[in-house]
């Protein structure tokens, strides 16, 4: 299968977490994340489907994930196709890729207190997600192991979607607290990157309105 090569900008934090994780797991950084994009991209597509960020947003995504140079540049070898997929889903619905891979990343290194946040139960209980069958994962290590790799996040989708959210649509600022004054975020605040930089979809309606009238102002401009 052909290959490409995929560069991404990863919020640091992210990256080192994430690379310490892989490392202690012995896995192979650029085989997983291409399973991972693969496997991902029809939930991201599903998430999307009739939304599309105007330009006012998608300005408003991409000033926060410039903010303060806090990204650290990631090359991942992927399959062609996958890269061709993620291009259509990126154009189709104005997202910002690299929002599409931080999301990715910190929902792989949440731990229980940020779990807990999004109202996420930190450990497997066989009642508490009524109507899924949770509790039959196979007692055979190597399939065990399958069986999570090939889902790494399905306990915190079936969660999400009971309270009616979803993995790429979820208000992550729960996780992280972030503090704003009126409009302006707290740029003393780190946590409010944490956000910031895994924005996927946002409305119009959502935007503060000191950053429309801003955008406004330049497209006025262009």
């Amino acid at each position: 299968m052909q290959t490409t090569k995929l560069t991404f900008n990863v919020f640091t934090p992210f990256n080192q977490r994430f690379n310490d994780a892989i490392k202690a797991l012995f896995l192979r950084r650029d085989s997983f994340l291409n399973h991972l994009i693969f496997s991902e991209l029809e939930h991201l597509e599903k998430a999307l489907r009739g939304k599309r960020n105007s330009e006012k947003a998608k300005r408003y995504i991409n000033e926060g994930m410039d903010k303060k140079r806090t990204s650290t540049p990631l090359t991942v070898v992927i399959n062609k196709s996958t890269a061709n997929r993620l291009r259509r889903i990126v154009k189709e619905h104005n997202i910002n890729r690299d929002a599409f891979i931080n999301r990715l990343f910190l929902f792989m290194i949440l731990k229980e207190a940020g779990l807990e946040r999004l109202n996420i139960a930190p450990k497997i209980e066989s009642n508490m997600i009524p109507g899924v069958t949770i509790d039959s994962a196979s007692t055979s290590p190597f399939q065990h192991l399958k069986e999570a790799i090939d889902d790494p996040f399905f306990y915190i989708r079936t969660a999400l979607q009971e309270d009616q959210e979803d993995l790429y649509l979820t208000n992550l600022s729960l996780i992280t607290r972030m503090k704003r004054l009126g409009d302006k975020v707290d740029e003393k605040n780190m946590a409010s990157y944490f956000y910031e930089k895994t924005i996927i979809y946002i409305d119009d309606s959502e935007l503060p309105d000191a950053i429309k009238h801003d955008i406004e102002e330049l497209m006025l401009l262009l």
